[in-house]
């Protein structure tokens, strides 16, 4: 019994008295940066972009009004890629009703992505699949807009009037909490 006691004790002042190397190094001086999501149309910078058409005349019912009106929408300094979701937002109208009646066509590279009401206006960068999904850094996507009058439009809605603007909300691509 004391053979094992004493090599147990033995064992024991072996092992703490044991020594071993090591090394740390650092590495110093890191960052990072985040990414960010900076969209503009026209001169803004804003992740929630609302601009307006100007103004547009000469609707008659049944007809889209004269030429395509431009819109832009850019990740100029942003860096990452972005999706988005194009919007319209009443704002105001002359005659009620006169806002149910507005249509909307809107082209990407030549192809049709919406036609329908202004009011239900919904495109979407990642779901429609004529749109190049995720707006990359420094990149932007042109917009061809026409707007016109429905059919049943009328002689009540004759010089009638509606404000309105376009929204352009963002978020990084591969954010999946953002609803398509």
């Amino acid at each position: 019994m004391s053979l094992v006691v004493i090599g147990m004790a033995s064992a024991m002042a072996i092992t703490a008295t044991g020594a071993y190397f090591t090394e740390a190094v650092p590495l110093n001086d890191n960052l990072l940066y985040a990414g960010t999501v900076d969209i503009n149309l026209a001169s803004s910078t804003a992740q929630t972009v609302i601009v307006t058409p100007g103004t547009i005349s000469g609707l008659v019912p049944g007809q889209y009004g004269p030429g395509s009106f431009l819109f832009q929408v850019y990740n100029q300094w942003g860096t990452i890629p972005v999706k988005y979701k194009i919007s319209s937002v009443y704002t105001n109208q002359s005659v009620g009703g006169y806002w149910q009646l507005l249509w909307v066509k809107v082209r990407h590279n030549s192809i049709v992505v919406y036609e329908g009401l202004l009011n239900d206006l919904d495109i979407n960068s990642v779901v429609n699949t004529n749109i190049d999904d995720f707006l990359n850094p420094g990149g932007w996507h042109d917009y061809y807009f026409e707007y016109g009058l429905g059919s049943t439009a009328g002689n009540g809605f004759q010089g009638a009037w509606a404000y309105f603007n376009l929204k352009v909300d963002a978020t990084q691509s591969n954010n999946p909490g953002w609803t398509e």
